[in-house]
């Protein structure tokens, strides 16, 4: 593994433990509250994190062991309203997050350098190889967590709280 690929992997391993420890200990109302009625709240939000890094792994795990394999293309931002998240225990979402962030992690830091240049038939983004997949997958990680920020701000706002009261 060179200096990019573990750069890559601690970057995902913080990120997933930054996910756990900031959102799970947060009350149920902050939790629910939407800042306006059509966006998502913070259990959906975690709930297509979780979503994302399930579909990762999967896309990540088939290259690795399949030659050229046809990755799959859910549509990810329709499930928080179809399978109503909102309506779900936020410590699930967390929890499964978690464990399959930690199995992305374990398979990325096993492979060998050529492994990350293995490449998958995206149906819309053509071919993709670990390396990207990766990176696309911390990416998403970093968007998300900042979404997630902010959706804490703009309640202790609304709340008149003060600024990192609920996040610290």
């Amino acid at each position: 593994m060179n200096a990019e690929h573990r750069w890559l992997v601690k970057a995902l391993r913080e990120a997933g433990e930054e996910l756990q420890s900031r959102f799970a200990s947060l009350p149920e109302e902050i939790v629910l509250w939407r800042p306006e009625p059509r966006e998502w709240c913070l259990a959906e939000v975690l709930g297509h994190v979780r979503d994302r890094e399930r579909l990762a792994f999967s896309q990540i795990e088939s290259v690795v062991y399949d030659r050229e394999p046809a990755l799959p293309s859910p549509d990810l931002a329709a499930l928080p309203a179809e399978r109503r998240y909102a309506t779900q225990p936020l410590h699930r979402f967390l929890r499964e997050f978690s464990a399959r962030r930690e199995e992305t992690v374990h398979l990325l830091w096993s492979l060998e350098p050529e492994e990350w240049e293995r490449c998958g038939r995206h149906p819309y983004l053509g071919r993709l190889n670990v390396f990207t997949l990766a990176r696309d997958l911390n990416q998403h990680d970093l968007d998300h967590l900042w979404q997630a920020r902010k959706l804490v701000r703009d309640f202790e706002l609304v709340q008149n709280l003060p600024a990192g009261s609920l996040l610290g």
